[in-house]
């Protein structure tokens, strides 16, 4: 019962769940802002032309009744740089981009590109040797545009979060576990064990742990295990000013499915680190090594708990490392007194 009731409150809290049509997946924030992507092909099912899936594409739009799309092409592999585009083999005006990583287009550019690509079914890059780089299919793309204009259109007033208002920046050093109390935690690291050492073949490297001051009253303590596998697990622990331990408190009608409530006052969750700048807890779970799939969270700290503000993911394993956004909520930091 309780595990339904989280599992619902998750869905309600991070958006609609993304959509699959054929060779694209399409999503939404609550603003609403969509984007849709282009997926590999799979293998054998004979629903897509000869396609590669090496080309990505991403199609964005914003929430405001007039904002354009965005239209992002890039190869998959970082070191390569496109000097020409072909639509079934018919060129694709670059717009003075040649010799790019990314191509990009916006307002007109997008909706023209776009266009052709409905039209299309295969779009092709090229190195400036004409050695092929990449390749996308377009079957599907329309379902996937019919439904960002879906979403777009539908009335949402009063849908979505006021901004979430933070506590100050705080300008106190960070409380710290007593040292025999914080060896004893480092101790519990679950891959230290010689049987993991031996299963997984890791080296035994534990990072340094963290203390983050969260606010004038609260500490949260960083504890990386370390196993260097894809999910690395991140142990937290809320410390009051004089040390005393206990569970970080994170919002229960959003709680992510990637923190598990453990014991000794800890949470444990998968890739975990702190964003200095923003003042954000970042946790991304890959459901495999690729990392084209998986969740992606940010929590901000409310004053008596964490609190889920931006949430991504991708749901299948199609080669695309571009997670589409489903929940995107704004801050507001107060002021010191």
């Amino acid at each position: 019962m309780i595990a339904a009731f989280v599992a619902t409150a998750l869905a309600a809290a991070t958006g609609a769940p993304l959509a699959v049509y054929t060779d694209w997946i399409a999503g939404c924030d609550k603003g609403p802002n969509c984007r849709t992507v282009s997926l590999q092909p799979e293998a054998g099912s004979g629903n897509s032309p000869a396609a590669d899936g090496a080309l990505l594409i991403s199609i964005a739009r914003g929430h405001l009744p007039d904002a354009p799309f965005v239209v992002v092409i890039r190869p998959r592999e970082r070191e390569r740089t496109i000097a020409a585009m072909s639509l079934d083999g018919i060129p694709i005006d670059l717009e003075g981009q040649a010799g790019h990583f990314m191509i990009e287009f916006s307002s007109s550019q997008a909706r023209g590109i776009i266009e052709k690509f409905v039209a299309g079914q295969v779009l092709s890059a090229a190195s400036s040797n004409g050695a092929p780089i990449g390749s996308a299919s377009m079957t599907g793309i329309a379902a996937a545009l019919a439904h960002i204009e879906r979403e777009q259109n539908q009335d949402r007033q009063g849908i979505g979060s006021a901004p979430l208002e933070l506590p100050p920046a705080p300008k106190a050093k960070p409380a710290r576990l007593h040292a025999s109390e914080l060896a004893r935690r480092l101790r519990h690291d679950p891959c230290l064990s010689d049987t993991v050492m031996l299963q997984h073949a890791v080296p035994r490297y534990q990072p340094p742990p963290r203390y983050v001051r969260l606010d004038r009253h609260a500490t949260m303590l960083i504890l990386h295990d370390s196993c260097t596998g894809d999910n690395a697990e991140t142990r937290l622990v809320l410390l009051d000013n004089r040390g005393r331990a206990r569970q970080l408190p994170f919002e229960p009608e959003i709680a992510d499915p990637q923190i598990d409530l453990g014991h000794d006052a800890e949470i444990s969750v998968q890739n975990a680190w702190w964003d200095d700048g923003n003042r954000l807890l970042w946790t991304h779970s890959l459901d495999r090594p690729a990392g084209d799939c998986g969740d992606q969270s940010a929590y901000a700290w409310a004053g008596d708990r964490f609190v889920m503000v931006y949430h991504a993911k991708m749901t299948v394993c199609r080669g695309t490392p571009d997670f589409i956004v489903t929940y995107r909520r704004d801050v507001v930091r107060r002021a010191e007194p």
